[in-house]
């Protein structure tokens, strides 16, 4: 590690801090497959059972006596200055590769690289006897978890799954995958029919009726359009009888009545008489339009609302 905290990742046959050692391991010197361990310029063999000397080049004249290998878990045994020394697997420690080693604690190396983020992606290692297991998250595989799980290819799987089913088109991404849904049709995996009448799409209390995948407003009688929101000028009907005059409304129409008529649609007479419209005991005579007055002697006007003056007809004899 440099002073500046940058470390030197060195091409093979080179160490150091700054890769300005020749490795001496680098054309490995020890024969008969020994194995060569390096410090800067020195080195030492460790030979297999038969061979000795400090390069393993000369044959050991005790190979023919009985030889217990004290390494366990798969290690070799090596011989280096007549004493027994074990060559441990990575995933063992210890004199005689006794000791588990825990990578998820310590980290594994990678190119003489020691990697602690063993799990990816948020993957639980799991340290076991020799290695470890990574416990992945739904949409990640591998010994690491860093391989993204294709969801929506179906060969993936023996038996063929389809995340979306009928209904929907897959979309992969990196960990998962997502659904788009055809019309009518909604949930994680476009498995819950929509009813297409939960949104209440028809206005002006008009009923939603279902019709196959989609829906019919059923309108009121004064609303019109796919929805039941474009006003019915019930005007152009004539609902108005005896010349009343229709007004349309928002949903509704309204009839203006002539004075001899009422009702919803002018349907409706009215008795002109019952407001008593004839003065000075007049008789009342209901008519369309309106009403006559049978007035008393002395009496004239349309309602006898007048004093008839008599004495222009010079009743009166005799002077």
């Amino acid at each position: 590690m440099l002073s500046t905290g940058l470390k030197c990742v060195c091409k093979l046959g080179w160490i150091g801090d700054t890769c300005e050692v020749r490795d001496p391991c680098f054309n490995n010197p020890c024969n008969n497959s020994g194995i060569c361990f390096g410090n800067s310029n020195r080195f030492l063999c460790y030979c297999p059972v038969g061979w000795k000397g400090s390069l393993c080049e000369l044959p050991d004249d005790t190979v023919g006596r009985t030889v217990l290998n004290p390494c366990k878990n798969g290690g070799h045994v090596f011989y280096h200055n007549e004493n027994l020394i074990c060559s441990c697997p990575k995933e063992w420690t210890g004199p005689n590769c006794e000791q588990d080693k825990d990578e998820c604690k310590n980290g594994i190396s990678i190119n003489d690289t020691i990697i602690t983020d063993i799990c990816q992606n948020n993957g639980r290692c799991i340290n076991i006897p020799g290695g470890f297991v990574c416990a992945c998250h739904d949409g990640w595989a591998e010994n690491r978890c860093e391989t993204d799980v294709n969801e929506c290819d179906s060969s993936l799987v023996k038996i063929k799954y389809v995340p979306c089913g009928i209904h929907g088109q897959c979309n992969n991404s990196d960990g998962n995958f997502s659904c788009m849904c055809d019309n009518v049709w909604s949930g994680n995996k476009c498995d819950r029919r929509v009813d297409p009448c939960d949104t209440s799409p028809c206005r002006n209390n008009a009923t939603c009726v279902i019709n196959g995948d989609e829906y019919i407003c059923q309108c009121l009688s004064n609303w019109k359009g796919i929805h039941c929101d474009e006003d019915e000028d019930e005007c152009l009907f004539h609902p108005c009888e005896n010349n009343g005059l229709c007004v349309n409304l928002q949903g509704n129409y309204s009839c203006n009545c002539t004075d001899d008529w009422t009702g919803r649609h002018c349907e409706e007479r009215v008795d002109s008489c019952q407001s008593i419209p004839c003065f000075n005991d007049g008789t009342c005579f209901d008519s369309l339009p309106g009403y006559t007055c049978n007035c008393k002697q002395g009496w004239t006007g349309e309602s006898c609302q007048t004093d008839n003056n008599e004495c222009l007809l010079s009743p009166c004899s005799n002077n």
